[in-house]
């Protein structure tokens, strides 16, 4: 279906599941993408993963396998998903600009007391058809100190 800097994305027509093969070329290690995996379902239940198994991609790199719940709907704009994060207590941690508030580099960053979610760009949010955001693709932290 698609591929990201760390994922290759699957789907089969008529399934309501995308497969992911995660590198984890932005991780240290496994856990660390396990953790993520963790905090992601916590915060964006709709959307959760589940690690479904371990492999090798076409390359012969070592794989995380997860499913996810294939979502339809839109692209949202920057500004969308700027208000669902911060009506969900988000901090934006960058202002965006207006001339490109709706491109990938704007405004994608956010942080609350308990997460840093970064990479939040219109391409891994996805605006359903009665126009609930989905989170697909966060790079999702804990909040710790040596983060700032």
């Amino acid at each position: 279906m698609s591929s990201g800097q760390e994922q290759e994305v699957f789907h089969k027509d008529g399934d309501n599941f995308v497969t992911k093969l995660n590198d984890l070329s932005l991780n240290e290690n496994v856990q660390e993408f396990l953790d993520r995996v963790a905090l992601h379902n916590a915060h964006f239940p709709s959307t959760s993963y589940e690690v479904i198994g371990f492999g090798k991609n076409k390359n012969g790199d070592f794989v995380v396998i997860t499913k996810q719940p294939f979502i339809h709907g839109e692209v949202p704009t920057q500004k969308e998903i700027v208000d669902y994060m911060k009506g969900r207590g988000f901090k934006q941690q960058e202002e965006f600009e207006p001339d490109i508030a709706n491109t990938e580099e704007a405004g994608k960053n956010f942080v609350n007391d308990d997460v840093v979610i970064e990479d939040l760009h219109r391409g891994n949010v996805i605006k359903g058809e009665n126009g609930e955001m989905f989170v697909i693709d966060p790079d999702i932290k804990l909040n710790k100190k040596e983060r700032g």
